[in-house]
């Protein structure tokens, strides 16, 4: 398994990979699969425009790929785990969820595919796109949604991921951890 850390050009980074050695890819990467950069940061500004602070687009989309712990501060002078830097979150969350639907794919699901990667983790809780799901599911490769992926210097890992047994279910919850 691969964990490629935070990347500002994913597809670039991916090339650099000789993905057919592994069977397993964890990214934490926004736009690999759905572009969704410029929502993310979309979403930032309605979110501070709708508390009443000034929203820079420009310097917002600078700072996408960092976590929202490293945003907030940038963007509203506040830690995130204050009571403006929770509402902040949520908000963001509520303006990134409106703009989900109408994302667009990117080749990053197929390309993934046709490396013969069967398990593909990702920091998001969904892979968010339709299409990108139906490709990787009639592909037979697992996705691991919801990893914190913060602390993960990229290299090779062993990944092992627990998922509860849940009857009728076509999902559950996994405690997952890597091994050096």
């Amino acid at each position: 398994m691969h964990a490629v850390g935070d990347m500002a050009e994913p597809s670039a980074a991916l090339a650099r990979v000789d993905l057919s050695r592994f069977n397993a890819v964890l990214l934490d990467v926004d736009g690999t699969l759905i572009d969704s950069n410029r929502a993310h940061a979309e979403a930032w500004a309605t979110a501070l425009e709708a508390l009443g602070l000034p929203a820079d687009l420009a310097q917002i989309t600078r700072l996408i790929g960092m976590g929202g712990d490293k945003v907030i501060p940038a963007i509203a002078h506040v830690s995130d785990d204050s009571e403006l830097g929770r509402v902040l979150a949520a908000q963001k969350r509520a303006a990134f969820g409106a703009r989900l639907p109408q994302l667009a794919p990117t080749r990053g699901a197929r390309a993934l595919v046709e490396c013969g990667v069967r398990l593909l983790g990702i920091e998001y809780l969904s892979i968010g796109d339709l299409d990108a799901h139906r490709v990787l599911l009639r592909a037979g490769v697992v996705p691991l949604e919801g990893l914190d992926l913060r602390h993960v210097e990229p290299g090779e890992y062993l990944l092992v991921a627990a998922p509860l047994q849940l009857v009728g279910a076509d999902g559950a919850p996994a405690r997952a951890f890597l091994l050096r």
